[in-house]
């Protein structure tokens, strides 16, 4: 069996998204003509299951988890390096937090994820499902165990991820501590 590294997975994921949403508007009317039996099945489904809410708790999530491996990786990097003097890693570090701040705010500004991620259900569901699959979804989500499993996901995800993130943390690291020496011998950094 195939192994998946879900963040690698995620962000796949994340940017095909992105891709995609370039004719968003255009799908969004489609998925709003669509009509009969089938497509208020899948719009009854992704209203039930919490896609849009569940997707923005994840990518803020992801977001913040990068930002902390991101900084913990620059600020290690730069302390063992003798070239970056302290000015410099001061101006690093403040540019970093603004790049990270700044991200952030233009990222929800302009891309509307829960959306984006809303219809890709929509469609993947309308592909993949037929409308007695879907039905037998609901009824599953409609069930305690099926609320619970909506309520959790953002957790399961997110823990899934952080754990997965503790292993290739350091290899991460390793690799970016790899990077930045060949840069010094090149004398590029």
């Amino acid at each position: 069996m195939r192994r998946i590294c879900l963040p690698t997975a995620a962000l796949s994921v994340f940017i095909l998204i992105l891709i995609a949403a370039a004719g968003a508007d255009a799908r969004l009317r489609i998925i709003r003509s669509h009509s009969g039996d089938k497509a208020a099945l899948i719009r009854e489904l992704v209203s039930l299951t919490r896609t849009r809410e569940n997707a923005e708790a994840i990518i803020d999530s992801k977001v913040a988890m990068m930002e902390s491996r991101y900084q913990l990786t620059l600020t290690a990097s730069m302390a063992k390096s003798e070239r970056v003097k302290e000015d410099d890693r001061e101006k690093i570090s403040a540019a970093q937090a603004y790049y990270f701040k700044r991200f952030k705010e233009l990222f929800k500004e302009r891309v509307k994820y829960g959306e984006i991620i809303e219809r890709a259900e929509f469609e993947a569901y309308d592909r993949n499902f037929t409308a007695d699959e879907i039905k037998t979804m609901i009824e599953f989500y409609r069930t305690s165990a099926g609320r619970k499993m909506i309520r959790l996901t953002p957790k399961l995800v997110e823990e899934t991820i952080n754990r997965v993130d503790s292993e290739i943390t350091p290899i991460v690291k390793e690799i970016v501590e790899e990077i930045i020496a060949e840069l010094q011998r090149k004398e590029m950094m």
